[in-house]
């Protein structure tokens, strides 16, 4: 099978899950032609646990031969699903889609009536065709969210990507680039803001995991402190209107351009706000640099909506649906925007990536780290999350209490 888009194995996990529990309904209630030829009408159960048995043989090829969980460490193994199971539904599905609804429901029926029946009633077959059918659908649903890093060991080092985005940092002397020599400048020699991301570059562009480099494009985060409008105090800022770089911002910026594409051999197409596309270098190959506006480049959730609004939210479907792949760079730019893309990378399931503090003169392949962000980290994230929503219950109950009095 290809890949399969989270949707469509939405789709394809709930016909199953359904289709079972109405083959007993069906038998029951319905007049089928030649039935009785087949069935007698109290072999709703019989029939119900041979569907059962049927679909969870069904849920685990899926599961292990197209999700590819694994039995056995090392690497992902299906029990570490089993146990991250609740986490990754109350987290994730629960309230965001109509199969967090469905598996909500088969839950409840399951364990709050058709299982202390079948118990009660001494029903062995009844029984053992439910377990069945909870197991399936465990294991369907591991189909449906199939792991998003490869079985293996960690090696730390970050995937190649198609597209990299990347935070700018306030312009401190960019162009003394022009004065490192090009061997020197993928080993981050010396403190500049903005020499991450020339090491990022280079690495997508000549990854030994990639024969010819992946990357296509560059998508840099801007704030108002690097654009003119940003500039102007007292008034009210419109997100939707241009927002053109600083003078001085663009000239550094260019520099370092320049002197990347010469060292990379690369040719840069830059889509400059509010301006002409330019291209920058002779290269034959050629990556665009594009750059999206995140306002305040301390507040969080307008950084996090304005990646949400701009074409790198279309990069991370195409990252869902295994076309390309995309990874948030977070050393460059502030905290809140480093954050903004660390939620966008565990929403979207993408590659993140960063580069080691105080370290210089070592190679890309040293400094840079990869950040995995996947199902293993569930359970830190649920106790974070029920820690903050206690802190926020505690903090409502205060502000009622003094606005009471």
């Amino acid at each position: 099978m290809g890949v399969l888009g989270d949707g469509i194995r939405k789709a394809i996990a709930s016909v199953l899950l359904i289709a079972i529990p109405a083959t007993m309904f069906v038998h029951r209630h319905l007049s089928l032609p030649y039935a009785g030829y087949l069935f007698n009408q109290d072999q709703d159960f019989e029939i119900f646990t041979i569907a059962a048995l049927i679909f969870l043989i069904i849920s685990a090829v899926l599961a292990f031969g197209h999700a590819k969980w694994g039995i056995r460490e090392p690497g992902i193994t299906i029990w570490d699903f089993v146990r991250l199971f609740l986490s990754r539904y109350f987290v994730g599905e629960l309230t965001t889609s109509l199969y967090g609804l469905l598996l909500f429901v088969i839950f409840a029926v399951i364990l709050t009536a058709w299982l202390p029946d079948s118990v009660e009633d001494h029903n062995a077959g009844w029984t053992i065709g439910l377990v069945f059918y909870f197991i399936g659908t465990i294991l369907i649903t591991a189909w449906v969210f199939p792991p998003r890093v490869e079985n293996g060991l960690d090696d730390g080092k970050p995937v190649p990507v198609d597209y990299l985005v990347y935070a700018l940092s306030a312009p401190r002397n960019w162009s003394r680039v022009k004065e490192i020599e090009c061997e020197r400048l993928k080993l981050n020699p010396e403190p500049l803001n903005i020499l991450p991301l020339y090491v990022s570059m280079y690495y997508h562009l000549n990854s030994p995991d990639s024969k010819d480099g992946k990357l296509k494009g560059v998508y840099l985060l801007i704030t108002k402190k690097h654009t003119e409008n940003g500039k102007k105090e007292g008034t009210h800022e419109d997100q939707t209107e241009p927002h053109p770089l600083e003078k001085n911002v663009r000239e550094e910026l260019r520099v370092f351009l320049e002197r990347a594409s010469e060292c990379l051999g690369v040719r840069f197409k830059v889509h400059w706000p509010c301006d002409e596309p330019e291209s920058i270098g002779n290269g034959e190959r050629e990556v665009f640099i594009k750059f999206v506006y995140v306002g305040d480049g301390n507040r969080i959730k307008e950084v996090y909506r304005s990646i949400a609004n701009s074409e790198i939210e279309q990069r991370i479907d195409e990252s869902l649906t295994g076309k390309e792949e995309v990874s948030f760079h977070i050393t460059g730019g502030t905290a809140a925007i480093s954050s903004a893309m660390i939620l966008h990378a565990i929403r979207g399931s993408v590659h993140a990536e960063y580069a080691k503090q105080g370290v210089f003169n070592v190679e890309p392949i040293e400094l840079l780290q990869r950040i995995d962000l996947n199902i293993f980290d569930l359970d830190l994230l649920v106790r974070e999350l029920r820690d903050y929503f206690e802190r926020q219950y505690q903090k409502e109950l205060i502000k009622q209490k003094c606005d009471g009095s």
